[in-house]
């Protein structure tokens, strides 16, 4: 009877660790003013450097079709240092064999600041009194989000249909910072751009 009650409780774990794994979102809507539709699939990446100035990256891939055609974009919000150097606006891209070098459009650098705090009480009793002392930790995280547009080309869309390994390079000063997607990540924004949502 236990073994039965444990299995749906394993389940549960193993869907949400899978979900956290593939950390992205889908959406589709329709705007009546512009007269368009726009999909996007958001993804959440680490670099694939170690030691990097750069935690993590936030790239939303879109793509909107309007009576005149369509364009394809990819929005990343990177977390930075607050040590690290600005980001370059010239990047690149290689999809299938082929490199691509992109210039972004920056949208804004932001700054952020979390304070973190614990605080540990502790009582001694001895024969004539109590003594309670409270210690408080405080920990302050400070970084930059870097927001940056980077438009794709038709033969950027076409490489990345073809290929098995996405890669976003950016540099930092003299940090090279790399973006990859493949298999399962890669595949979801492959279907965006064919229109199989």
């Amino acid at each position: 009877m236990k073994k039965v009650s444990i299995i749906p409780i394993v389940f549960c774990l193993i869907l949400t660790g899978c979900s956290y794994l593939l950390n992205s979102t889908n959406k589709a809507f329709e705007d009546e003013f512009k007269n368009t539709k726009t999909y996007t699939i958001e993804q959440t990446l680490r670099p694939i450097e170690f030691n990097s100035k750069v935690s993590s990256a936030i790239l939303t891939f879109s793509r909107t079709i309007t009576d005149s055609g369509e364009s394809v974009k990819v929005y990343f919000i990177i977390a930075r240092s607050t040590s690290s150097f600005k980001v370059d606006k010239k990047g690149f891209m290689k999809a299938n064999g082929s490199k691509f070098e992109f210039i972004s459009e920056p949208e804004a650098s932001e700054y952020k600041s979390i304070q973190e705090s614990s605080t540990t009480t502790t009582t001694t009793k001895d024969s004539s009194s109590v003594k309670t002392t409270y210690n408080t930790d405080v920990k302050n995280t400070n970084w930059y989000d870097d927001k940056l547009v980077v438009q794709l080309t038709p033969d950027m869309v076409k490489s990345v249909l073809q290929t098995d390994e996405l890669l976003y390079r950016f540099y930092f000063g003299p940090e090279q910072v790399s973006f990859r997607l493949k298999g399962f990540t890669l595949q979801r924004v492959k279907k965006l751009f064919e229109n199989k949502l």
